[in-house]
């Protein structure tokens, strides 16, 4: 029995849906290499690799249920994949060498990651009583715009890197402003997806409440 159930987890977890899913770990491990590096072209592979994380969190869902691999374990470890995978380059976004988000931003990263900390909680102790809470409408709309936040501000190292070694190790005014325009977008659609982040927790709240109180009266 308990071989039975140690296959059907392997075959759940080795289907194309879930490789894809985690292939944004193994990503994940490239990009944090890559933003600490300074030499032309590193910013930019970063970035792509950023985009490519972001669209590989649309096509694991999308082959998924083209050929009917959907499953809770699948669901389960995307949503852990994709907290993994925003809550790290944000909190190394802090990084004062890096100088990606600004210092006062360390108390919206917390907020951030209390909230998907305590998501992620009440997901395990959803599992345990054979309840799947998978993302919702709001939580994927935050999802999607953590994910933009993150690729936009990692565009600004690019402009300010490798433009600047293209441009013949010059930097010009024009890629100072288009740096400054690109950082803005990057933390405008950063606040926004913060906002969006607290509203979704707290639509989120009424049923994970539920969960909690049916596994404490247990």
């Amino acid at each position: 029995m308990i071989f039975a159930e140690r296959q059907s987890w392997k075959r759940m977890a080795m289907n194309l849906p879930n490789i894809i899913t985690l292939s944004r770990a193994f990503l994940l491990v490239i990009i944090f290499y890559l933003i600490y590096q300074d030499w032309p072209g590193a910013a930019f592979l970063a970035c792509l690799l950023s985009i490519i994380a972001a669209v590989s969190d649309w096509l694991d869902g999308y082959v998924a249920r083209k050929y009917g691999q959907v499953s809770n374990f699948g669901k389960l470890l995307d949503a852990l994949i994709d907290k993994v995978m925003v809550l790290g380059l944000l909190l190394v976004f802090l990084d004062d060498d890096l100088a990606i988000l600004p210092s006062w931003a360390w108390i919206l990263v917390l907020i951030i990651v209390l909230r998907e900390v305590l998501i992620t909680i009440v997901r395990m102790i959803a599992v345990r009583k054979g309840v799947v809470l998978a993302a919702e409408k709001e939580g994927k709309r935050k999802t999607i715009w953590q994910s933009t936040a993150v690729c936009v501000l990692l565009v600004a190292p690019v402009v300010r890197v490798d433009l600047t070694f293209l441009s013949g190790g010059h930097f010009p005014v024009y890629l100072h402003l288009l740096e400054d325009l690109v950082y803005l977008w990057g933390m405008g659609f950063f606040l926004y997806a913060f906002a969006l982040t607290l509203y979704s927790g707290l639509a989120y709240a009424p049923k994970y409440w539920a969960v909690l109180n049916g596994a404490a009266g247990k």
